[in-house]
């Protein structure tokens, strides 16, 4: 499985939003972009379907920035995915192979069809907030690496 920069980055975005929103204050796009290396034209262009989609709230002005419309808690890994890449969360298996069709369906219903069950079951129990306390254990772990 690939995974798009657009995916990773539209975690990481998130995942930061939901670090440094405090109070529901609004995280700007440069705050983000200087904090995880992502280009600001490209964050941006991430964010869109993020908002579009009812996941973050976006707030133009001098005082602008992006916040979550839900808690972390309550925000599925699997509602985030669909957003950023609606095809993700579906294992493709090419049925045109012009192999023998028995072991083509063995392989599909043993592996091709558990894969994307056992995926799309961890998608939708891994919550945002899950992803926020992963990251902030390993802020934790890195300065203390260096004191």
């Amino acid at each position: 499985m690939k995974v798009s920069t657009k995916v990773e980055y539209g975690l990481v975005a998130l995942i930061d939003i939901a670090a440094n929103s405090v109070n529901g204050d609004v995280v700007t796009v440069i705050s983000i972009a200087e904090r995880q290396g992502i280009s600001k034209n490209y964050l941006e262009q991430i964010l869109t379907p993020l908002r579009q989609a009812g996941i973050i709230n976006g707030t133009k002005g001098s005082q602008g920035g992006y916040a979550l419309t839900s808690d972390p808690k309550e925000l599925k890994l699997s509602t985030i995915l669909n957003a950023l890449d609606s095809n993700l969360l579906n294992v493709v298996f090419d049925s045109s192979m012009k192999c023998n069709p028995n072991a083509i369906n063995a392989i599909k219903h043993n592996m091709w069809d558990k894969l994307d069950e056992s995926f799309n079951k961890l998608a939708e129990n891994t919550t945002l907030a899950e992803l926020v306390e992963a990251y902030n254990n390993e802020n934790m772990e890195s300065v203390m690496f260096y004191i």
